[in-house]
């Protein structure tokens, strides 16, 4: 049971705990397109290969795979995702199963104007969102939302060029700044923007975030949810939190998971504001910075989808967390040795 990650970045940890897994079972391939990576030190086979977005990539990863044999692949990267769920069919038909949510899903997901509409069709709370900025401006005027703003890409990956606007004169110049930044990095070269539309603007939220990991089976059928409370953010990533047991918050990601019909696992962050109302804030149908928290708390997601792919048993335990589990994530040297 040979497993690819593919843009693994520096997740090393995702690595080991799927290694523990396989122990010699089976080996974890790792590929990304900046070679010296942790995660990609860390596998047991690593390649470097272009970005998600190249007109070969898709070919290059099948060859890998067949080189491999590998049986099971899982995308860490939400362009990288994006793309390779385009290509599902064609990993099946050579034997691997890729652990990716459908197209419609992840671009419902990345896309955060798609997003803010699902969200609305389905009954969650989610900020409200703009695409110009003259509707957010008539919003602030009806008193429906209030400065401070939210000015971030359209298409946002990491918590990259998000900026807070106090009032108008700063919207205007924020909105401009960001969607120039957007033109200029490589997210463009994954969506047919124009020249103005990378942009949206978004009610500002105050409340506790939290991270929520929502499981569905291979089919997109809702199985659980683990919830973190963070206390700590580093570069879009969670770097500190504690694992709760809050049934309000499970059954959010309940709903969530029932609706959306995302495969494996979807990392989630909401606000829970001071008067108790949930917002959904982002989707990422992978698993995300916030999972480490729940495995050590006793999760074991890698085990539990291998075990499906196999059609073997599932242990129950897998899918269970101790509450009231604390974890930080450290600063750590990464050994070379190949």
């Amino acid at each position: 049971m040979n497993i690819m990650l593919s843009s693994v970045g520096r997740r090393s940890y995702l690595v080991k705990y799927f290694q523990d897994t396989l122990g010699d079972d089976g080996i974890v391939i790792g590929t990304n397109s900046i070679p010296d990576t942790q995660g990609l030190l860390a596998t047991d086979r690593s390649y470097v290969v272009p970005q998600a977005n190249h007109p070969d990539y898709i070919d290059i990863l099948l060859e890998i795979c067949e080189t491999n044999e590998v049986k099971l692949l899982f995308s860490l990267h939400d362009l990288d995702g994006y793309i390779l769920s385009q290509n599902k069919d064609r990993f099946s038909e050579i034997g691997v199963a890729p652990i990716i949510s459908d197209y419609s899903v992840m671009d419902t997901a990345l896309n955060k104007y798609k997003t803010y509409i699902w969200a609305n069709e389905n009954d969650v709370n989610f900020p409200d969102t703009f695409l110009k900025i003259e509707d957010a401006i008539l919003s602030v005027e009806k008193g429906k939302i209030s400065f401070p703003l939210i000015v971030k890409p359209i298409h946002g990956c990491g918590s990259i060029e998000i900026r807070v606007a106090h009032n108008e004169e700063e919207l205007h110049m924020l909105v401009k700044l960001v969607n120039n930044q957007v033109m200029r990095s490589n997210i463009v070269d994954f969506f047919n923007y124009k020249t103005d539309n990378a942009v949206i603007v978004q009610q500002y939220i105050n409340g506790q975030e939290f991270g929520l990991d929502i499981i569905n089976d291979l089919e997109g059928k809702y199985v659980t949810c683990f919830v973190k409370r963070k206390f700590g953010m580093r570069a879009g990533e969670t770097d500190g939190a504690i694992v709760e047991d809050n049934e309000e918050l499970k059954g959010f990601g309940a709903h969530l998971g029932d609706n959306l019909k995302h495969i494996g696992l979807m990392d989630t962050d909401v606000f829970v504001t001071k008067e108790g109302k949930i917002y959904l804030i982002d989707l990422n149908p992978r698993f995300g910075g916030g999972y480490p928290f729940s495995h050590i708390a006793g999760a074991d997601i890698p085990r539990y989808f291998i075990a499906l792919a196999k059609r073997s048993s599932v242990d129950p335990s897998w899918l269970h967390v101790k509450t009231c589990v604390r974890g930080y994530k450290d600063i750590d040297i990464v050994t070379v040795n190949k």
